[in-house]
């Protein structure tokens, strides 16, 4: 943060950082609260299916197992929804500060404060612009002599920044290997999603149903992946219910 910031400044972000966490802050708690939405309602269709399923014939288990996969399916589906319809709303909400950025610049002189800026982000009045100061002949002179001596260090050649050396080589690949850990751990996470596991309850038909569902969907699966494979090492065996 620079040192000439003045009081009003100060304030107008100190402002602007509090309103910033409360909308992320907000925007997680909202997130959480659909995946969570999402997640009840497709156990209790799932439990739901199975139930149905239970309490009739075993003739039927061909389209309780393919209700169970195409449910299972839409959740995932659904969930990535989610996911990328946040993403999305994160740039739509970028172009639109863009927008009225360029539409509040365009009415605006060449030459722009910084408290001006500040108070438009932070929907304040900016404070008065006070006059220059007077100057000396002196001190226009020092002035002037100051501005020459940088306008010849400018023109003159730079000198080369030096190249990281190795040392810092092994950080940086130790940095971006504990990421790429951390990313495949979360992917993990998202994609790799089964109700095998229902919360623990009393009644034994509420894991019976879920227990049915999700053998089902396995056993779809299996199916799919055999007739994809012309030449199976082994044949499927056969599922007793």
């Amino acid at each position: 943060m620079c040192d000439d910031l003045s009081p009003w400044e100060q304030d107008a972000i100190a402002a602007l950082e509090a309103t910033f966490e409360q909308v992320a802050r907000r925007r997680d708690i909202e997130a959480q609260q659909s995946l969570m939405k999402l997640e009840k309602g497709f156990r209790e269709a799932a439990m739901a299916i199975a139930q149905l399923y239970s309490n009739q014939s075993r003739e039927n288990y061909q389209a309780f197992r393919t209700a169970a996969c195409k449910l299972t399916d839409f959740y995932k589906e659904s969930k990535d929804s989610i996911n990328s319809e946040r993403e999305k709303s994160k740039e739509l909400g970028r172009v639109q500060r863009d927008q009225e950025s360029v539409k509040w610049l365009r009415s605006r002189r060449r030459m722009i404060r910084r408290e001006e800026m500040l108070g438009k982000m932070a929907n304040r009045s900016p404070p008065p612009c006070l006059p220059p100061p007077a100057v000396s002949p002196m001190e226009r002179q020092i002035l002037t002599k100051r501005s020459n001596f940088d306008l010849r260090n400018r023109n003159s050649p730079q000198r080369r920044s030096p190249r990281p050396g190795p040392s810092s080589q092994p950080c940086m690949h130790r940095c971006s290997t504990n990421c790429n850990k951390e990313l495949s751990n979360i992917q993990n996470t998202l994609d790799d999603f089964t109700v095998s596991s229902p919360p623990r309850t009393e009644k034994t038909s509420r894991k019976r149903a879920l227990q049915l569902f999700d053998d089902a969907v396995y056993d779809y699966k299996r199916q799919k992946i055999n007739e994809f494979n012309p030449y199976p090492h082994h044949e499927p065996p056969n599922d007793e219910f």
